[in-house]
């Protein structure tokens, strides 16, 4: 009888566990059962909405004051950048206004310097050794052709392109009629 007694209370005891088992499997597999819910998502996208958007605004903000700038540096500049041409009977002239080539004169007098400012490109189509560098204590002339920095009182080649990369006096010296 007491093999019979402790099979009963075995079988209820698993009874038990297996069916409270069930039960709380049943209650977590829910499919209806949302994970978050759609107030706290709701939030949470007009939370990143708003914080996209005042991003957009800075960016916005930062563009317009860019564009002004260049628009300023540009108006600034604008007449700043010349091309200078040298052919025969061109009178070209100094910051001062005064002629460094005669009327009538097809060439730039010998001793004849011309200073350049940052940025500008100089390409001189014929030299026959007749022009050279002036550099400055920083350096010489950009050589962008070949690759290399012309120094002080060296010969300038026809047809490479040189650039004056700071307005510290450098420029080209004609020293000779070419």
């Amino acid at each position: 009888m007491n093999n019979k007694k402790i099979l009963i209370l075995v079988v209820i005891l698993a009874v038990s566990l297996v069916g409270s088992r069930m039960i709380t499997s049943e209650a977590t597999i829910n499919n209806n059962d949302p994970l978050i819910s759609l107030s706290y998502l709701n939030k949470v996208i007009d939370e990143l909405s708003t914080a996209l958007n005042l991003k957009i605004q800075q960016q916005d903000e930062k563009i317009s004051t860019i564009s002004t700038q260049v628009s300023e540096i540009s108006a600034i500049t604008g007449n700043v950048l010349e091309v200078v041409e040298l052919y025969a009977n061109t009178t070209l002239l100094n910051n001062a206004g005064k002629s460094i080539v005669r009327e009538g004169q097809s060439k730039v007098l010998v001793g004849t310097r011309i200073i350049a400012d940052a940025g500008t490109e100089i390409i001189l189509r014929y030299t026959n050794g007749s022009t050279t560098a002036i550099a400055s204590s920083l350096g010489g002339l950009s050589n962008v052709t070949e690759g290399y920095d012309i120094q002080h009182g060296k010969a300038i080649p026809a047809n490479h392109l040189l650039i004056v990369p700071r307005s510290d006096g450098r420029g080209v010296l004609i020293t000779n009629n070419a």
